[in-house]
């Protein structure tokens, strides 16, 4: 299956979305491999791997960091805004849920 990514790194970190312009290589979000603009006629404009990957990413990890880096984008303004890598461990997903600290 071919993932089409609406989003990719600058070597720096930086988003790159597809509808913009960028001269520089990118990387994949989730494996860090080396990514490449696909803006044909036929398929929504997306980035894709540049050579065969192992990029254990799927449909829904890619729409998945797009939302992610969205809402990032959208909270730039407010301070610094880092948008965290995948989950891996439960912790790390409890962490999410309020890091430890009760509402009272």
């Amino acid at each position: 299956m071919v993932v089409r990514w609406p989003v990719a790194l600058k070597e720096n970190g930086t988003r790159v979305w597809i509808h913009d312009d960028c001269e520089e290589q990118l990387y994949c979000p989730e494996c860090t491999g080396e990514m490449i603009s696909v803006r044909g006629e036929q398929y929504e404009h997306h980035f894709r791997h540049s050579i065969k990957s192992n990029c254990p990413g799927s449909a829904e990890t890619a729409m998945h960091y797009a939302k992610k880096y969205e809402i990032a984008d959208a909270l730039d303004g407010l301070g610094s805004v880092r948008v965290e890598g995948k989950l891996v461990t439960m912790s790390q997903m409890c962490c999410l849920r309020g890091n430890g600290h009760s509402k009272s």
